[in-house]
């Protein structure tokens, strides 16, 4: 029940790491749900404080 439920990364600058980070999430999970990546701390926060219900 402890644990990572959600991960949000926010992208540099760079969009060949944005392109690296992406590949990577889609790895870990491929639909999406649980690891996303963002542009701004904001959305990052905004999403995370939602529950998954």
């Amino acid at each position: 029940m402890a644990g990572m439920k959600r991960f949000a990364l926010i992208y540099s600058s760079s969009r060949m790491s944005q392109i690296s980070a992406d590949a990577a999430m889609l790895l870990y999970d491929p639909e999406g749900r649980d690891v996303v990546g963002f542009h701004s701390e904001t959305a990052a926060i905004e999403w995370l404080s939602m529950t998954n219900s």
